[in-house]
């Protein structure tokens, strides 16, 4: 900016064609600008006059540094989004097209400062490859063989490519389409979720189906376990005299009809007798043990 500071000092100030020609190059220039590019190249005014006067050539230099900044560090992060193109294609959704004008459109910054890429072609090869379109990518994967094999691609050349097999499978609906082993797995995972929502999904509250076993602790089929001298029985002599017996402030008699100690005398039952030789109670372990040994055999009826 100082080198055409200096030329423009000795040119625009003068009554020369040089001056003439300055200003109509001013004009046209800012004729050329937007209102929000005016804008911005005003706000620098005093780079781009010299003496209150106009420079075309500070002018173009002003919008070449407002459009592109002019630094080392932009240079630097123009190649490392060359190099980082597979994320680049991420964040566009995997449009190919969009992906070649970005491209370009950094190679050309790059250009306007100098400076160029040599591993372009390598980099474009690696973000074509990150697409997640299967026959986009196998497509992709025999131009690399060819290339390697010894057949130059431009990048232009590349890109094209690339674009067409792109527009061809979306025309026809085949763009991200889903292979079989996809919609397998795609199903096998969907039926594993619906097997791991059931698993741990409540059961439903049905006290006939899923027993409390906290409830029913100290029960055995539903009835209150009832302590082993209930069962004992006392003597024929003390069940004849109608005695009882006190235990925790309660007071027990001999049940000829339950066979066991009750609150109620033989004579205020209401079950209905148990016919038996004795009133000595049947043990349950006995009474399985008589019935399992007195069980019919299914195949003697049969026979008879």
């Amino acid at each position: 900016m100082e080198q055409i500071r200096k030329h423009a000092a000795e040119v625009i100030n003068g009554q020369s064609l040089a001056a003439q020609e300055n200003m109509q190059m001013v004009e046209a220039i800012i004729n050329s600008l937007t209102l929000q590019g005016y804008r911005k190249v005003q706000t620098w005014k005093q780079k781009w006059h010299i003496a209150d006067r106009p420079s075309a050539f500070a002018l173009i230099k002003l919008i070449i540094r407002e459009s592109y900044i002019d630094t080392n560090a932009t240079t630097r992060i123009l190649r490392e989004n060359l190099s980082s193109l597979p994320d680049q294609l991420n964040k566009l959704g995997g449009n190919i097209t969009d992906l070649n004008e970005y491209v370009l459109q950094t190679v050309d910054q790059l250009a306007a400062r100098g400076e160029y890429t040599q591993d372009l072609i390598a980099n474009l090869f690696k973000a074509y490859l990150s697409s997640s379109d299967n026959e986009f990518r196998e497509y992709i994967k025999m131009r690399q063989e060819e290339y390697d094999d010894g057949h130059s691609f431009s990048k232009e050349e590349l890109m094209n490519k690339a674009a067409n097999k792109y527009k061809i499978l979306v025309q026809s609906g085949k763009w991200m389409a889903q292979s079989e082993d996809e919609k397998k797995i795609i199903a096998l995972e969907a039926k594993i979720a619906k097997l791991e929502k059931q698993k741990t999904s409540k059961p439903p509250s049905n006290s006939n189906k899923t027993p409390n076993k906290g409830k029913n602790k100290g029960k055995e089929n539903g009835k209150k376990k009832l302590p082993d001298w209930v069962y004992k029985f006392p003597g024929k002599e003390f069940v004849d005299s109608n005695k009882s017996k006190t235990v925790d402030g309660k007071q027990y008699w001999w049940c000829k009809n339950h066979k066991r100690f009750v609150q109620h005398k033989t004579s205020d039952c209401k079950a209905k007798p148990q016919t038996s030789d004795n009133n000595t109670p049947t043990p349950p372990s006995a009474q399985s043990e008589q019935n399992s040994q007195f069980k019919p055999n299914p195949r003697l009826v049969l026979d008879e």
